[in-house]
């Protein structure tokens, strides 16, 4: 068992986060400005799935999750030796005695006389199981596991199990597969998954084992793989990727002849965690009022499961605000100040989980209210005119709602008297003679070019 475990989460974003750790999804103290969660004498219960969640003025935002194991390793549950008997060329398995033990330990068979040869009698199982095939007068000993937990460097012995074999020696035995290929599910980029098919005859040194993939020859269905042992028991899938999908079979005879191929097949699945097909955009912006739809463009095999958070809470999906896309696009209906916010995407299946996130801006617009006591009636036709000559250029007509002193316009009309008082500038700056760098040339009357601007206004 170690000392204490670091887990950190990056530093990002401005102004600087605050943290808070969570176990298991229970919170871990508050939030702190400390981007480390130190854990000191570090016991078994210390083990857990733990997140940070990142806090700031956006709004928060949780981390990947951090698996943590705390080794540690017990002793064997049963003491009591053993005893099992077997018919002479068949197998005998002796199951692994269960011990607690993080992570699982190594595992090695032995007599009193000290470890077991490599030999075509013995065979190893992924569980841990010793099998002794074709059994015969000289197996009869006592065995034993010895658990070694790697990572505390600490062993622990079973207790003997003794060995009794009866019957024929010289009997023959057909073939027959003891161990089984098991269907399973790989993760893309595994570095190494095994298939096994042990099989028991007698004379065993007769028995053949040969694998095909989707019916043809391993060494020829182009995957990267090797077979672990002289016998072909355990076949190896190096560096998983999509091209090991398919079906295996292992097919197992006498060289000699006299008995029927025996086979078994197994399916490989191959899974692939939740990425973002599409990088989600650090900020988004919205409209205030508007619908806005934020995506989350994530692949997988299987299809992953999405859930949205808002600030690391987790969106209620009965919520008539939010709705959620068959492409797992969230739509935000009415955009409020509120809304302005983290919102994260987190994706889901059996291979891993994966999220993405995005702070959403909601854009506002200040609008700046006064009193005008330009008008007494309650609408006028705002009339601005440019004459050249007499004659009109540019005619620009506003309907402008007026207010009295006792009544305040609302933020459009303000809007519009501001963009009239504006453009009447413009107009009347227009309107000046000017002469930018003086030449002879200049001199004279300008009475060529004359511009009026008018203003008229009435109902």
């Amino acid at each position: 068992m170690s000392d204490k475990i670091w887990n950190h989460v990056p530093e990002s974003r401005y102004p600087q986060p605050t943290y808070r750790w969570l176990k298991n999804g229970i919170p871990i103290g508050d939030f702190s400005s400390s981007q480390y969660l130190r854990i000191l004498n570090t016991q078994r219960e210390d083990a857990g799935s733990y997140k940070c969640i990142a806090k700031n003025d956006a709004g928060s935002i949780f981390s990947e999750k951090i698996d943590v194991i705390v080794a540690y390793m017990g002793i064997f549950n049963n003491n009591s030796e053993g005893r099992l008997t077997v018919t002479s060329g068949h197998p005998v398995i002796f199951e692994m005695p269960a011990i607690d033990s993080a992570p699982a330990p190594s595992v090695m068979w032995q007599t009193k006389e000290g470890p077991l040869n490599y030999d075509i009698k013995y065979a190893f199982t992924k569980t841990n199981q010793l099998i002794i095939l074709s059994a015969d007068e000289v197996d009869r000993k006592a065995y034993r596991a010895r658990a070694i937990n790697t990572q505390l460097g600490k062993e622990e012995n079973s207790a003997f199990i003794y060995l009794n074999v009866t019957g024929d020696p010289y009997v023959e035995v057909p073939p027959e597969i003891i161990i089984f290929p098991e269907n399973m599910k790989l993760r893309r980029g595994e570095q190494v998954a095994v298939l096994q098919c042990i099989a028991n005859a007698r004379p065993l040194h007769e028995l053949e084992t040969i694998w095909l993939k989707d019916g043809i020859p391993i060494e020829n269905a182009e995957v990267a793989h090797t077979l672990n042992d002289p016998w072909n028991r355990s076949l190896a899938l190096l560096s998983v990727n999509l091209t090991h999908s398919g079906e295996y079979t292992c097919q197992v005879r006498l060289r000699s002849g006299g008995y029927k191929v025996i086979s078994s097949s197994a399916i490989l699945e191959i899974l692939e965690p939740p990425s973002f097909f599409t990088p989600m955009r650090q900020e988004t912006y919205g409209e205030l009022g508007a619908l806005v739809t934020l995506p989350c463009d994530v692949v997988g095999e299987p299809q992953p499961y999405v859930t949205w958070f808002k600030n690391s809470e987790l969106i209620d999906a009965n919520d008539e605000k939010y709705s959620l896309s068959e492409d797992n696009s969230l739509q935000i209906r009415k955009l409020s100040p509120q809304d302005s916010s983290m919102f994260q995407c987190l994706a889901v299946n059996e291979a891993g989980e994966k999220s993405a996130y995005t702070w959403l801006r909601v854009k506002t617009t200040n609008y700046e209210t006064k009193n005008h006591d330009t008008f007494n009636n309650t609408y006028h036709n705002v009339k601005l005119a440019s004459k050249r000559n007499g004659i009109t250029e540019q005619y620009v007509i506003y309907n402008v709602v007026n207010a009295s002193k006792d009544h305040d316009m609302n933020g459009v009309n303000a809007v519009k008297l501001s963009y009239v008082s504006n453009l009447l500038h413009r107009v009347i700056r227009m309107a000046q003679p000017r002469i930018l760098r003086a030449k002879t040339s200049h001199a004279g009357i300008g009475h060529e070019f004359k511009t009026t601007p008018q203003i008229e206004t009435g109902l």
